[in-house]
């Protein structure tokens, strides 16, 4: 599990529930589930972009960037008085 915290919201919605609150018991568990789906949800996008940079070519990327011209303001940054091409 990746948050510590899931196994004792888990242990929270067991002890409510055989304390006799059961009605807290349920939103906690609800929260679980919905947490787990939008986790899911987020891993299976993610995996879908990164298949998709997997199979762009480094030459794709580089012409994407010359295609798109960007000029970006550093000088707040680096003190250059002038716009310089994005890398």
């Amino acid at each position: 599990m990746a948050n510590p915290l899931t196994p004792a919201l888990a242990g929270g919605s067991g002890l409510s529930a055989s304390v006799g609150s059961v009605a807290d018991a349920v939103i906690i568990a609800g929260v679980l589930g919905l947490n787990a789906l939008i986790g899911g949800a987020q891993r299976l996008g993610t995996n879908r972009a990164l298949r998709a940079l997997r199979t762009t070519s480094t030459g794709q990327i580089r012409r994407l960037l010359e295609a798109a011209a960007v000029e970006v303001d550093e000088s707040s940054l680096t003190g250059e008085s002038a716009l310089v091409p994005a890398l």
